[in-house]
């Protein structure tokens, strides 16, 4: 006789003891039971509002056998629903709905008992909002890119929507950006940056679950401020080994998302490929950096390497090897053999000259520096040089990544070391010189570029007849209004606003196309650092970063 009071459409059935599990601090069951309530009271809904009803089978059926009925549900709603008992752990959701709200997959997984009933019936007019994937057959109901067997049901409205198989889901995405050795300690710095890709607010990040032997110089991170969902941060944190984790190479270790009230929205793992500790380059100082390339004249691409290197290693060291990274092939140094005029201990540094010169465009920046006899090496690459991306000479415009659209003139300019004097600059697209100017700065046109997709470099011929520097090369995109809709479409930053602690901007995005955002702290470098991808939708996402101390920085948005 109840069944005719539930006048309204906000209903919700499942077989779990949430509040059992609100009680101990499981994300997931907090954000459901906030959510449930707001929906059967007819808050936060599409539904029609009325008189709302939540029936938790909780424990009740834990051991039923297949296709028992449930009387309390089949009273109310006539016959037709049954049930299985059982205690099961992986859950995947099937549909959007306001009860599940910050709610993943992930946060009702996992918990000795994620669900102790499932439906083998159910009664028309309730659709699936989340089902068990980890029991035997059988499996009737398909969703969000799997089979299982329901154990969470709402009243059908035009507020669930299904989820789609390939429907992105993840908790923190984590770029490792480097693991280096930086004393005969074994300790290494981790650097990183993570990507808020949960579906609430984070306030802290922690790290946890490590070997035996490894510790963290923090293993719980504020953020100040919070993440949003798909903003990022980016960290650097010490790792020290001791006894017998100093032979690992590899280190895998948990990383949580926690909300700003400290419950864990979800986890991931990540894990470092740690290399044996030998020589390392210190980044720079407030005294300076502690490595620097200077353009030789009258020798294209070839520079005055400087650079500061410590001993890591256990064993004291005679000699530091130059060694172009086999990978690549196309640096030459000179001497590659630097014999020091006393032994370099563990932890002692010292700083040596050589001449490098790079290859033809591109060519790799990466090599190795050995120490001897301490017989290992580390592998290294060379700084941004003065003037140039990589070199003496770099595009400055247009940017890599740019799109055209025919007709086009496509405006191109240069960016020059001071220390080289050019008498002329030429623009070269796959191979063919399109434009050139002898008038600094050296910018140019390429008239009706055709057409296609271009690697462009600039060449700059210095003056007295010291020969061609070669840039490092940009690709661009031109294309027809036929091929627009193929295209990669250029982002446009937009909306920039600096505070005392945040940049904020946003960009404009088309759907399935996947856009890097990056910064550097230079606008000509080559070593660009990623700060989190956005899978474009056709809106406009609005991101927000926090400001460093860094003299200057810069940011920009490029299709990947």
């Amino acid at each position: 006789m109840w069944g005719s009071v539930v006048a309204g459409h906000n209903i919700i059935i499942d077989g779990e003891d949430f509040d059992f599990h609100y009680t101990a601090n499981q994300i997931g069951a907090h954000y459901y039971l906030t959510n449930v309530i707001k929906f059967v009271t007819g808050a936060n809904t599409t539904c029609t509002n009325g008189t709302g009803l939540y029936v938790s089978l909780s424990c009740y059926y834990a051991g039923a056998a297949a296709s028992t009925p449930v009387p309390v549900l089949n009273q109310g709603f006539g016959s037709g629903f049954t049930v299985r008992g059982g205690a099961w752990n992986a859950i995947t959701i099937t549909a959007i709905h306001p009860a599940l709200t910050s709610v993943t997959s992930a946060n009702l997984s996992g918990y000795s008992s994620s669900s102790h009933e499932t439906f083998d019936t159910w009664a028309p007019g309730f659709t699936v909002l989340a089902i068990v994937t980890d029991l035997g057959a059988p499996k009737i109901f398909s969703g969000g890119g799997t089979n299982g067997a329901p154990y969470m049901l709402a009243s059908a409205c035009d507020g669930i929507t299904p989820i789609p198989s390939n429907a992105p889901s993840g908790c923190l995405s984590i770029t490792n950006r480097s693991v280096d050795c930086i004393n005969s300690n074994n300790t290494y710095a981790w650097s990183f940056c993570i990507t808020n890709q949960f579906t609430n607010v984070i306030g802290w990040i922690s790290v946890t679950d490590l070997p035996s032997g490894v510790t963290v110089s923090q293993d719980l991170i504020p953020l100040n401020p919070v993440l949003q969902p798909g903003q990022g941060q980016c960290f650097t944190l010490l790792l020290s080994l001791t006894n017998s984790a100093v032979n690992l190479t590899n280190v895998c270790f948990s990383m949580g998302a926690h909300s700003t009230d400290f419950f864990l929205c979800c986890s991931t793992t990540n894990c470092l490929t740690l290399a044996p500790c030998c020589a390392y380059v210190p980044p720079k100082s407030p005294v300076g950096p502690s490595e620097s390339l200077v353009p030789i004249p009258g020798q294209p691409n070839c520079y005055n390497y400087t650079v500061t290197v410590r001993n890591v290693s256990s064993e004291g060291a005679e000699d530091i090897f130059f060694t172009a990274d086999p990978t690549y092939g196309c640096l030459t140094f000179t001497p590659d053999i630097v014999t020091l005029p006393t032994v370099l201990p563990p932890n002692g540094q010292v700083t040596v000259t050589v001449e490098v010169c790079l290859g033809p465009a591109p060519c790799g920046r990466c090599f190795l520096i050995s120490l001897h006899d301490a017989c290992c090496s580390t592998r290294h690459c060379l700084p941004s040089v003065a003037g140039g991306a990589g070199g003496a000479v770099a595009v400055g415009s247009p940017a890599d990544g740019s799109l055209f659209m025919t007709p086009t003139s496509i405006p191109l300019a240069v960016t020059l070391t001071p220390d080289i004097k050019f008498s002329s600059v030429s623009y070269v697209a796959n191979g063919e010189v399109v434009a050139s100017n002898s008038v600094p700065p050296f910018s140019a046109i390429w008239s009706n570029a055709p057409a296609g997709d271009y690697v462009l470099r600039a060449d700059g011929t210095e003056a007295g007849g010291g020969g061609v520097w070669n840039s490092d090369p940009v690709t661009i995109y031109v294309r027809t209004d036929q091929q627009s809709t193929e295209a990669p479409v250029a982002p446009i930053i937009t909306g920039v606003q600096v505070s005392s602690a945040m940049i904020r901007f946003t960009v404009s995005s088309s759907p399935t196309v996947t856009y890097q955002v990056e910064y550097s702290d230079s606008i000509i470098s080559t070593n660009w650092q990623p700060l989190e991808t956005i899978v474009g939708d056709g809106s406009v996402f609005a991101l927000s970063y926090s400001c460093t101390n860094a003299p200057q920085r810069f940011y920009r948005v490029r299709v990947q």
